[in-house]
This record gives C-alpha cells, sequence and structure tokens, in this order.
C-alpha cells in the first residue's frame, strides 16, 4: 500500500515516525487508516498552493516601523 519495503516500515516504526499498534504477543500492525493518514500528514503542496500560501500571510503581516 506504501510502496516501502517491509524492512523500511519496521525501521520507521523503531524510529518513532510511523504509527502502529503493538500485540500482547509481541507483534504489531499497522492499520490502513493510520498508515493513510500518515502518508497524507507528508504530503507536499504544489507550487500554486505555496505561492497561495505565501500571498495570505503577506496580507497578514503588518509593515515594520524603522
Amino acid at each position: 500500500m506504501t510502496g516501502y519495503s517491509r524492512q523500511t516500515l519496521y525501521q520507521l516504526k523503531s524510529a518513532g515516525e510511523l504509527p502502529y499498534i503493538g500485540l500482547p504477543g509481541g507483534g504489531i500492525r499497522f492499520p490502513k487508516k493510520m498508515l493513510m493518514n500518515w502518508l497524507l500528514s507528508h504530503q507536499k503542496l504544489t507550487r500554486q498552493e505555496i505561492e497561495e500560501k505565501a500571498e495570505t500571510l503577506k496580507l497578514k503581516r503588518k509593515p515594520r516601523r524603522k
């Protein structure tokens, strides 16, 4: 689903970057909903989205006194 290898998933889990559920017997599971939320949280903005965000920040910013 993620395109990552099993080894990479376990490395991300060990680093504390990937959400997971620990089972009582010592196993782990990566629920689909948790993985999707994690993947979407690392989404990159398009150039247009960045420009729009910058424009709104520019309008909100107060000019500095000199």
